[in-house]
């Protein structure tokens, strides 16, 4: 059996951890925000990186209020992102998963137009995972697969 290392000391004054993934730790999210606290993390934005976890990250951000949420589809889940739901290519911890049936697919209009409509919410405060990636994995070459691109929505 592995042990879990010491925590660390906290810092000497509060953080924020700018870029973190609460729907890929399997821990519940206020145990690992206790633990953050602890450290002297004072505050998270958790990223999405498909619509799915985009979505989880707001609800999350609304539920916590130690936590802020960034949504975007990851340059290289374009093509994935019109997909149905619950094929990210990222693992999801159980508490992350959709707590509903699949969704048919979407367009990529409709995909972006909902990261849109996710940015304007209050506790949304960055549009995230959408800069050029060196090794794009999809075929459409890490770009949306319609005129506007995946970080349309940061520059409205």
């Amino acid at each position: 059996m592995v042990t879990a290392p010491a925590p660390p000391a906290a810092l000497p004054r509060p953080a924020l951890d700018a870029h973190t993934h609460l729907d890929m730790i399997e821990r519940p999210v206020p145990e690992v925000l206790a633990a953050a606290q602890a450290a002297g993390i004072a505050r998270v934005i958790t990223v999405g990186t498909d619509l799915e976890s985009s979505r989880w990250s707001a609800r999350a951000a609304g539920e916590h209020g130690e936590v802020y949420a960034a949504v975007a589809i990851h340059p290289n889940d374009t093509e994935a992102a019109t997909a149905p739901a619950g094929h990210s290519r990222e693992p999801r911890a159980p508490h992350a998963l959709a707590p509903s049936p699949p969704a048919p697919p979407l367009s990529a209009e409709q995909v972006l137009a909902e990261i849109e409509a996710l940015a304007r919410q209050p506790r949304v405060v960055a549009v995230g995972e959408t800069g050029p990636m060196p090794r794009p994995t999809s075929s459409a070459g890490g770009s949306a697969s319609t005129s506007r691109s995946p970080s349309a929505p940061a520059r409205r």
